[in-house]
């Protein structure tokens, strides 16, 4: 139904163009037909002078109501655009809502993990100064040093 639409508005703005141009150059032809002494010709002139503007403004009336037809016709078809749209458009912002907290969680792990790791490093550098101390207290006690069966690394 749009392509008729279509076609009829072009139709219809065709005609008012040739209307208004008629319009246009009617005083070039009452003028001519004038000068020729033409007497059916400038009533029949005459006549059509007054029905052009009847004509115009019908054809724009026309062309106003077909071309708003069209319109109506355009917009219940992409009414329901936004709603089909707006379905994917969830699903994409829930997938990314789920990957944003998949990241936050990986990086909360990673972080532990990183923190896991330097607490064991500190718990074990703070256990070597004391088996260093212990060490050298030893030492500087005088007594011997007794190795046990469990060897420390």
């Amino acid at each position: 139904m749009t392509k008729n639409l279509t076609e009829q508005i072009e139709t219809t703005s065709d005609l008012l163009a040739q209307l208004e141009t008629e319009q246009g150059d009617f005083k070039n032809r009452m003028a001519h037909a004038a000068t020729n002494a033409d007497s059916a010709s400038i009533i029949s002139l005459r006549h059509r002078a007054d029905d052009l503007p009847l004509h115009i403004r019908a054809a724009r009336l026309r062309l106003e109501r077909l071309r708003l037809s069209r319109d109506e016709i355009k917009l219940d078809e992409i009414r329901d655009e936004p709603n089909r749209l707006a379905e994917p458009m969830q699903d994409a912002v829930k997938r990314y809502n789920e990957a944003r907290d998949a990241k936050n969680e990986a990086v909360a792990a990673h972080a532990q993990a990183q923190n896991e790791i330097y607490n064991l490093q500190m718990q074990n550098a703070a256990r070597k100064r004391a088996i260093s101390a212990l060490e050298f207290e030893m030492n500087s006690t005088g007594l011997p040093i007794v190795r046990s069966r469990v060897h420390s690394n």
